[in-house]
């Protein structure tokens, strides 16, 4: 069986996201105590308050070019989102 989800946000997302998953049928089924285990809350980030979620302002996060200098890729490959994966980017690469 596949499972397919498709996600739709056109306000961080310039396409629609599809991701499929093929699942299985396990001849074996497991017991429950395979199935459970426990789960317990941590704090991941000693120094931040409970609930906070670590984050960057917009024109604040100092790591976006790190990516693209480590392998030599020009800012526009790097964030320009669902373009890139198309030849005819190459075109603009080559035009700047």
């Amino acid at each position: 069986m596949t499972y397919v989800t498709i996600t739709d946000d056109p306000v961080y997302l310039t396409e629609p996201l599809v991701k499929t998953t093929d699942m299985l049928r396990n001849p074996r089924p497991l017991i429950p105590q395979q199935l459970l285990y426990p789960c317990t809350g941590v704090v991941e980030f000693a120094d931040q308050p409970r609930g906070a979620a670590p984050h960057y302002l917009p024109g604040a996060n100092p790591f976006l070019k790190e990516f693209g200098a480590e392998y030599r890729l020009p800012e526009a490959a790097t964030r320009g989102g669902a373009a890139t994966m198309y030849p005819e980017f190459q075109k603009t690469l080559s035009a700047r």
